[in-house]
């Protein structure tokens, strides 16, 4: 299976490809959205894609690696899923162990977790301290369609990639909106390079202390659905990430966003870890009431005042 035999998600692809093409990913992905949107898929193809002999930004099928992976019999890709219900302990437990061992015959290891969120507490946060410190040749992929179910510190520590609804054309030509089965790329997939890049600059105008920029940015994603809303809210977490993890190590090693380095490092020395920490907290809990029923314009201006508060 090569991407485009994956229906919809364009956005994804662009984003997944570019960061192979330019030898830049993140060390964790959590690809969130409803059931059965093809995020499981989209994961084997990613990880088929990283360890591809050809080195291209898309697997090519022919390769010794790229065979092992269809048959899911690839030593370096390690697909894990629920014992029962949950997730346990003891499998991530043992999941750590083979993460600090080094690829038997790949570039990387790819851990997928299938239906992260069904993971029990101890077991995230025995991710967790992976998530913290990941070794240098493991990749973890979450796949999630709960997103509630996983704890906000193991998804700040991820890089959020939202898998939006796919429409079915039915045979008339009209769209039925149930399927996921289908040929119509759902209109909720954000634009990927635009909202990150406006990010960028909402958490520059924030650490600048530019409230008209803050508060028009704000503006717009109040807007927004709730969907969206929530992942630009993440990108801004992911933004926030970088600084705290250059502010600490002085090094780009774990920066997601590592081809916007120029940017977070002149950022960082401008604000300081306790800052950013409190602005980190602040998108949290204001992505837990976006769960809830209060309305999405008070809980962004609440959450503009909250990191004005945090970054002054």
């Amino acid at each position: 299976m090569a991407y485009s035999n994956i229906t919809g998600h364009e956005p994804v692809k662009r984003y997944l490809k570019n960061a192979l093409a330019k030898g830049v990913f993140s060390h964790a992905y959590l690809f969130e959205g409803q059931s059965g949107v093809g995020k499981l898929d989209m994961a084997n193809e990613f990880a088929k894609a990283v360890n591809c002999q050809k080195g291209n930004e898309e697997a090519c099928d022919e390769c010794v690696s790229c065979r092992k992976a269809d048959v899911l019999n690839h030593p370096d890709i390690i697909l894990t899923g629920p014992d029962g219900r949950s997730i346990k302990n003891e499998q991530v437990k043992a999941l750590q162990a083979e993460m600090h061992l080094k690829p038997y015959e790949s570039r990387r290891k790819v851990f997928i977790i299938d239906s992260a969120d069904t993971m029990t507490p101890q077991a995230q946060n025995s991710l967790l301290k992976v998530l913290e410190e990941p070794p240098s040749s493991s990749l973890v992929i979450l796949v999630s369609s709960n997103e509630v179910g996983l704890l906000p510190t193991v998804r700040s520590r991820c890089q959020r990639l939202h898998f939006g609804r796919v429409i079915k054309e039915s045979p008339a030509g009209g769209i039925s909106g149930n399927s996921t089965e289908t040929s119509h790329e759902s209109a909720q997939e954000p634009a990927f390079p635009e909202d990150r890049d406006k990010s960028l600059m909402f958490v520059g105008d924030c650490i600048k202390k530019n409230t008209k920029g803050m508060f028009e940015f704000s503006e717009r994603i109040a807007k927004a659905d709730r969907m969206e809303c929530l992942g630009i809210l993440n990108m801004i977490i992911a933004w926030f990430r970088d600084l705290s993890l250059y502010i600490e190590t002085k090094n780009g090693q774990f920066i997601i966003n590592h081809d916007k380095m120029d940017e977070i490092k002149s950022l960082a020395r401008k604000t300081n870890g306790k800052s950013v920490y409190k602005a980190i907290e602040a998108l949290l809990e204001a992505i837990e009431k976006m769960h809830g029923t209060v309305n999405q314009q008070m809980i962004v201006d609440h959450l503009v005042l909250k990191i004005q508060e945090a970054l002054k």
